[in-house]
């Protein structure tokens, strides 16, 4: 509209100056009629360029209502939302309140019990996150002390009436389980098994020969004695080893996969080399971020040039590590 307006404008301002500049033609009647028909298109224009604003405005003022029905409509669906969720919240309250005191179990000998299942979760969950910064023997005691307390305190040993709760009958088997059970976990320290997953393992007589084929390493604490053992390997594949003794999946490893037969075999082509990363000094630290680590367990593959070729973050089992091994062993 404003374009329109300016060549309108633009056409009387050449008009006048034609007018101006051709004076000998001039006659006052007509140019005065020409003034008077240019000012009534003037203001022709002005009403219409009035009209196409005030339709904006209109539109403007629709669009504007429109926003703020939406937004009245969010807020109602808002706290709609947040008096649903309220009811939600207090309507249980509110008839346990009202109702608790008929359809709750009354405090008694089972509030009891299940104070103590409770305790002995505890002590369990306790023992569980202790056992990477424990030896296996001490664990498999401490296992194997929960176990026999709780057969005692639930009663195991003592006679049932005849006419004895199921309940309590449920508990004296649940406690002549919890006696086997610790009572494996004392032959397994007896055995010399450090494991409380198969304390009874060296009945089998798989423990001792799994302890004389875990092959032995060569530990190291820093970069220097690292270098120093890939210069001296001698042309022979070498296997760096980092291993910590809080790291569950390192002894895992230990025992599953380095005590495996095969495993342990082949392991015999290599130089053996492990970073005790334990105490996590700077130096271990240096050592870690020169492969890029965090932390253990990871097994880096140096074949006979000393050039790192693999790497292995994690446990992995026997048969899929014994894969690695055999692209650098004959």
């Amino acid at each position: 509209m404003r374009k329109r307006l300016a060549n309108k404008w633009s056409m009387y301002a050449s008009i006048l100056s034609l007018l101006n500049s051709n004076k000998e033609a001039w006659q006052p009647v007509s140019a005065l009629a020409e003034i008077i028909g240019t000012y009534e298109a003037l203001l022709v224009e002005i009403k219409t360029y009035r009209q196409i604003i005030g339709e904006d405005k209109k539109g403007m003022t629709a669009q504007k209502a429109e926003w703020q029905q939406q937004l009245i409509g969010l807020t109602y669906w808002v706290a709609s939302a947040l008096y649903a969720m309220a009811m939600g919240l207090g309507l249980p309250l509110i008839l346990i309140g009202t109702y608790g005191g008929h359809i709750l179990p009354r405090a008694g000998a089972w509030m009891r019990g299940v104070k103590g299942v409770f305790g002995v979760v505890m002590l369990a969950l306790a023992i569980w996150l202790a056992a990477p910064f424990l030896s296996g023997t001490l664990v498999m005691l401490l296992w194997a002390a929960l176990c026999l307390g709780s057969a005692v305190f639930l009663k195991t040993f003592e006679n049932l009436a005849s006419n004895a709760h199921p309940v309590a009958k449920i508990g004296k088997a649940a406690g002549l389980a919890l006696f086997l059970i610790g009572a494996a976990q004392l032959l397994g320290v007896l055995g010399g098994e450090t494991n409380p997953r198969y304390p009874l393992k060296w009945l089998a007589g798989n423990s001792a020969q799994a302890r004389s084929t875990a092959p032995a390493f060569q530990r190291i604490g820093n970069v220097a004695e690292l270098d120093a053992m890939l210069a001296s390997a001698g042309g022979k594949p070498l296997l760096l080893d980092f291993y910590a003794d809080w790291c569950i999946s390192c002894k895992e490893m230990e025992e599953y996969t380095f005590g495996n037969a095969g495993v342990a075999d082949k392991l015999k082509q290599f130089v053996l080399v492990r970073a005790d990363v334990t105490a996590n000094t700077a130096e271990q630290q240096a050592l870690l971020k020169r492969f890029g680590l965090f932390g253990p367990p990871g097994i880096i593959l140096f074949d006979g040039q000393s050039r790192e070729v693999d790497r292995i973050i994690g446990f992995m089992e026997a048969e899929p590590f014994l894969g690695h091994l055999q692209k650098l062993a004959h």
